[in-house]
């Protein structure tokens, strides 16, 4: 079988995977029929990424483009997660046997997946999309759950939580230091990087985009905090939040199992693929619920003020979504939007092949 032609098709579906700052946390080991999926720690070294759950949720989308891969080219594909043990390197590999080949939808929209930051449209999601989305699942359940909300009120306060998280970046030394030095200012850098936010993904009009080159200093951040304009940064952001259809949240029965959050990131995947399949915009509002879970496991240090924004959110979002047992770790909203004015950029291929 043309296995190594194939074992480089479903790696380079793997790599299309969204990953926080766009960090691209992963490389590949080939042996035979059988892919190893390691994390690369170093890739992402955020606070927003405590225990590398972020990246563990990267590594679960990332799995799921493969298996979707897999079946387009003819194989079966069988995976174990984290089949060393949690605290291993090697989160997942994948053995590929042929196979009839299984003609999947998803497999046409894995390139073009992407976030859309855009304010979407004010228009309800018809009932078949609806219904499609309602669909997706994570199989044999493993207590991975997702709901949906529509109601207005509740999407006006979940966009107003999650706004929470620029404001506090912009208030936080060293999440501020990180965020920009992970922000590509041109198509030329963020070509040659391959990395980080290019800043037109982030869709700000011309004037802020102008403020945010000047926010880059942290002594132009605290001004700017001084004079209350984090607040209206806040504001803002939860307007375009809240510009949405519908807003989504995928729960975990354990909040210590890694293995749980790589399972939510291959359910999220299939959720984003889905949508995409359908046509609508999907932008996930991760960063306050990464930030939540990791203080309360004394894995950041903040401010009582930023403390309160977070419980407060995490508060509201539990009561929103009741019907979720366990722990929220993702949330996302998604519409009907224009195509985004840019997109993230990848490494190349080469760039994430481990070698013995």
């Amino acid at each position: 079988m043309d296995t190594p032609g194939a074992i480089r098709r479903i790696i380079e579906a793997a790599i299309q995977a969204p990953s926080g700052e766009n960090a691209q946390p992963w490389r590949f080991k080939i042996h035979g029929d059988t892919i190893a999926i390691l994390n690369c720690p170093e890739r992402d070294q955020s606070l927003y990424n405590y225990k590398q759950r972020g990246s563990l949720i990267s590594h679960g989308a990332a799995i799921e483009n493969m298996s979707i891969a897999a079946q387009a080219l003819g194989y079966q594909a069988s995976y174990a997660l984290l089949p060393e043990g949690p605290n291993s390197l090697v989160i997942a590999t994948m053995t590929l046997k042929k196979a009839s080949t299984i003609q999947n939808a998803l497999y046409k929209v894995v390139p073009d997946r992407c976030t859309n930051r855009k304010v979407y449209r004010p228009k309800p999601l018809t009932d078949k999309d609806k219904q499609i989305l309602e669909k997706v699942t994570y199989e044999n359940n493993a207590g991975i759950k997702v709901a949906y909300t529509s109601d207005s009120l509740s999407i006006k306060e979940l966009g107003y939580f999650a706004a929470a998280n620029e404001r506090i970046m912009l208030e936080h030394h060293e999440l501020h230091q990180f965020f920009f030095s992970h922000v590509t200012w041109t198509e030329a850098e963020d070509k040659r990087k391959n990395v980080g936010f290019y800043i037109k993904t982030l869709e700000l009009p011309p004037p802020a985009r102008i403020a945010f080159r000047i926010l880059k200093s942290w002594t132009a951040a605290r001004v700017f905090k001084a004079l209350g304009a984090t607040k209206q940064v806040q504001k803002q952001n939860a307007q375009t939040y809240a510009a949405c259809s519908l807003m989504g949240a995928i729960s975990i029965p354990q909040i210590d199992e890694p293995t749980a959050f790589v399972q939510a990131g291959i359910l999220f995947e299939r959720i984003w693929l889905t949508a995409a399949s359908l046509g609508l915009a999907l932008q996930p509002l991760i960063g306050w619920i990464l930030l939540y879970h990791a203080s309360k496991n004394k894995g950041i240090s903040l401010p009582p003020q930023h403390l309160a924004f977070l419980e407060d959110g995490y508060k509201g979002l539990t009561n929103i979504f009741k019907n979720l047992d366990g722990h929220p770790i993702l949330l996302f909203r998604l519409g009907y939007a224009d195509s985004p004015t840019a997109r993230s950029t990848r490494l190349p291929y080469n760039n994430f092949m481990a070698h013995e």
